[in-house]
């Protein structure tokens, strides 16, 4: 059981890590810290060989509560980014209405 719950601190913090990386810079400073905190703690445990199977699981449990912010910062982009593309090329969405009339001269 400690094994399990070292590989899963492990995977969990170089997960959290390498997202912290690669989109830290769409975060706040504010949403970032706590992040970092909780990554920085799994860290000393994971380095700590007396850590137990149940602190290591609440770490890696803080850490991903924590790291759901760059899921929804990053899901929030992406609708945004989506809703901007939507609509008529120039920008406008006016609609005009039109009738079709047949000509019964044929």
């Amino acid at each position: 059981e400690a094994a399990e719950a070292r590989n899963a601190a492990d995977h969990a913090a170089h997960t959290v890590g390498k997202q912290l990386a690669e989109h830290g810079d769409k975060l706040d400073e504010s949403e970032k810290a706590p992040i970092q905190e909780k990554l920085d703690a799994l860290h000393a445990l994971l380095k700590d060989e007396q850590a137990t199977a149940d602190s290591l699981k609440q770490g890696t449990q803080d850490l991903l509560q924590s790291a759901q912010t760059i899921g929804e910062k990053l899901y929030a982009a992406s609708q945004e980014a989506e809703g901007s593309t939507q609509g008529s090329p120039d920008g406008t969405d006016e609609v005009v209405e039109a009738e079709v009339v047949e000509d019964d001269e044929a």
